[in-house]
């Protein structure tokens, strides 16, 4: 796939010279200018990004342009093309430009490069499903895959971030930052850029939700079922609660994005975007299992975006996690039954006990890779990780402590946002539980989802499959209440 002709023909990178202007400017703070037009053609669909760079540091010695690996972005066959760079800036690796100063820091660095979007449904776009990708309606991704860092002698360059976006007259564009727009859409941001969905075309669903102070706003794009109600009442409903729980508040207004490819979800730090085609059963979108999974997305907003593991050890405790806390507090706002809460534990369990490496390898070991392609570290992440979490939940409250919420509350009220393992022990250590982390995170230690289930107050039936409440519900009220 190509862009239209026209916009090769415009295509520049140069390094201005400094001139007395130039060095007046070095006293201004960094800036980076993005603009991106979506270009569709008759061959494929063009994303064209220019950067302009100003306010380059004295000291810069080279500044380097990078996609980032993410979703494998930088390395993706055919999908970023540089155009008509100038000899000042080259090639230095997959998705990587460097541009060498030389004695003229204070000038205007250019470029210019074309992403060109795999089909829907595409080889390309099944085989890394975070690419910016398109079919004759939309165009969808994200822009951690779409829009070069910038780095100055190899660290990111601090300032003030200008993004135009630009589309035919009459398309929508709609993003995380901003929401909607049509034609154009300008965003100012700080250093903090964040990941943030971005789609051009026109929505074939709507729905919006307020309550109190909190907004939320759902846009669908292709043939899937209208599931914009249904995402959006999850979102309405257990936005304010969440607030409270963890002592800071979502982005309001709050964006999700529902599409019908890429299968699954995914929290950025501007909204989520959820997977959902036509072939999807008849009512499944007003059924638990997807308002959990919308919440689970929904929860990465405060644990994984405003917090933010130090290192790729913590996959199992940021997904893990992430689930044990969307499924609790589904269960606290009636989103699901408390019934199912239980129901869907005991599944995760079965699928953990059998598929993964459950009781094998100690989710505190920091040499572990968890991401393996679904293989069964990866499972253990998703399915075994919640159930350490129901655990260290349950001993929690039998000391006579607030619960699990409480650990990501204290961890946002830190000044660092970033966390580690030693962060991690530390909180379970002074709230009494550092003998169960040394058996239980540091070894393989773990009870099985029944008898965690009873100790909170549940009575399983001899099968298992069936999780009733006690007669008596004190128990369980007081499991599903959180006052920190």
């Amino acid at each position: 796939m190509r862009a239209p002709a026209f916009l090769f023909a415009l295509a520049i990178a140069v390094l201005l010279p400094a001139t007395p202007a130039a060095a007046a400017r070095a006293l201004v703070a960094s800036e980076i200018r993005y603009t991106l037009r979506h270009a569709p053609g008759e061959t494929g669909t063009a994303w064209v990004v220019d950067v302009e760079v100003r306010g380059i540091p004295a000291d810069a010695a080279r500044l380097t342009f990078e996609l980032s690996g993410w979703g494998g972005a930088a390395d993706a066959p055919g999908y970023l093309e540089a155009l008509e760079t100038s000899s000042s800036i080259h090639a230095a690796g997959p998705g990587r430009f460097e541009a060498l100063l030389g004695d003229a820091p204070h000038g205007v660095v250019a470029f210019r490069y074309a992403l060109h979007l795999p089909r829907i449904g595409s080889a390309a776009q099944r085989a890394r499903g975070l690419l910016a990708t398109h079919d004759d309606a939309y165009a969808f991704g994200y822009s951690w895959s779409t829009l070069v860092q910038v780095f100055v002698n190899g660290e990111p360059l601090a300032g003030k971030r200008t993004l135009t976006l630009l589309a035919p007259r009459g398309t929508p564009i709609i993003t995380g930052w901003a929401g909607r727009g049509t034609a154009e859409q300008r965003v100012v941001l700080d250093a903090a850029m964040g990941n943030a969905p971005l789609a051009f075309g026109r929505p074939t669903h709507e729905a919006e939700r307020s309550r109190g102070r909190f907004d939320v706003e759902v846009y669908q794009f292709g043939s899937g079922r209208d599931a914009t109600p249904a995402v959006a009442d999850v979102l309405i409903a257990a936005g304010p609660v969440l607030a409270r729980q963890f002592g800071t508040a979502a982005r309001d207004p709050y964006r999700a994005f529902i599409t019908d490819h890429a299968g699954g979800g995914m929290g950025s730090h501007f909204g989520l975007r959820i997977g959902f085609g036509a072939d999807q059963p008849a009512g499944v979108e007003e059924g638990e299992w997807f308002r959990a999974f919308v919440l689970h997305e929904f929860v990465h907003d405060w644990l994984g975006q405003q917090l933010v593991e130090d290192d790729s050890s913590l996959v199992w405790f940021k997904e893990g996690f992430t689930e044990y806390l969307a499924l609790w507090t589904a269960t606290s706002t009636g989103l699901v039954s408390r019934e199912w809460f239980a129901r869907r534990l005991l599944e995760l369990e079965s699928i953990a006990r059998t598929r993964s490496a459950l009781g094998q390898v100690a989710f505190g070991d920091p040499t572990v890779s968890w991401r393996d392609g679904d293989g069964p570290l990866e499972t253990l992440a998703y399915t075994g990780a919640p159930l350490l979490a129901l655990l260290l939940d349950v001993e929690l409250r039998e000391a006579r402590r607030p619960g699990l919420p409480a650990l990501v509350r204290d961890l946002l009220r830190r000044e660092d946002r970033a966390y580690g393992l030693t962060t991690l022990a530390t909180w379970f250590a002074d709230a009494g539980l550092g003998a169960r982390w040394q058996r239980s995170v540091l070894g393989t230690e773990l009870p099985s989802v029944r008898e965690l289930l009873e100790r909170a107050g549940y009575r399983i039936s001899a099968d298992g499959e069936e999780a009733s409440r006690l007669e008596d519900s004190r128990a369980l009220d007081r499991f599903f209440a959180f006052r920190p």
